[in-house]
């Protein structure tokens, strides 16, 4: 397995590669607002609806990873 050549510009401007940092931001808060007991209720969505932005962010730059991309 290698690398691609254009990586850093894949990293820095590819959609799919955001899509999948708004699915770790969603994961974390949904993980934070369920777990602390600080954050209940001071978190604008329940942690479910976090949960689920996150695989649907996550399914989005699933397939974005497939579309072709001028980078």
């Amino acid at each position: 397995m290698r690398l691609i050549r254009n990586r850093r510009a894949v990293v820095l401007q590819a959609h799919s590669v955001r899509a999948w940092a708004i699915a770790i931001i969603f994961g974390l808060c949904g993980i934070i607002g369920d777990s602390w007991q600080y954050f209940h209720g001071l978190l604008p969505i329940s942690p479910l609806a976090f949960a689920l932005l996150g695989v649907a962010f996550g399914a989005v730059g699933l397939v974005g990873r497939f579309i072709d991309q001028d980078l």
